[in-house]
């Protein structure tokens, strides 16, 4: 028998399964992440050991403060580059040094531990004014970008904070725990609405 021929006769073994109504997929989509847009950027686990690698906004949600330093500083340096640039202070070959300065500063940052607003929010800064300053910076800022990317994935992120933790042999931690409750939750009343719509 052909593989095709199996896979006909499997469906026909198998019930058929309701379809849940677009409608209803479309809310319970909006539901899942109106739940979890609380920890959606923070990039960390949710417990006090993390607490200053993350930057709390209102009594909930929390953001990771290095992409927040990172966002910040490369905002800056494009402002400052074009604002240079429109006064007719921008030198060309400024870029290259700039964006080299930063890469020196990224990979400094992942083998000693300095403040966010030197190790994230300083390179980004650099590298906005290296890509205002013409096409050798531009290009430059995105070599080093990618390179400064590349080595912060191949180092991973910094659990140390875990490694000594008294609840790490525990099911679910302090980081955790608000996340797979907000998860329960939705999967509970996210269950209830297909029940009731397959019912009716």
């Amino acid at each position: 028998m052909s593989t095709a021929a199996r896979e006909v006769d499997r469906a026909l073994l198998e019930p058929e399964r309701p379809r849940v109504p677009p409608e209803l997929a479309r809310s319970l989509s909006r539901l899942a992440s109106a739940a979890h847009r609380f920890h959606r950027f923070a990039h960390h686990p949710l417990c006090g050991a993390y607490a200053a690698e993350v930057i709390a906004l209102g009594r909930r949600t929390r953001v990771c403060r290095g992409c927040a330093c990172l966002a910040l500083g490369a905002v800056a340096g494009l402002g400052l580059g074009l604002s240079a640039r429109a006064l007719g202070l921008a030198w060309p070959m400024a870029g290259v040094p700039s964006a080299l300065t930063a890469l020196a500063v990224l990979l400094a940052s992942l083998r000693w531990r300095m403040p966010k607003l030197v190790s994230r929010a300083l390179p980004a800064v650099g590298l906005g004014l290296s890509a205002t300053a013409g096409w050798p910076g531009a290009f430059a800022a995105v070599v080093v970008f990618g390179v400064g990317a590349l080595a912060y994935r191949s180092r991973g992120p910094d659990r140390a904070p875990c490694a000594g933790c008294p609840q790490r042999r525990e099911r679910l931690c302090d980081g955790v725990r608000p996340v797979v409750r907000r998860e329960r939750a939705v999967m509970r009343l996210s269950s209830a609405r297909v029940a009731r719509a397959l019912d009716s």
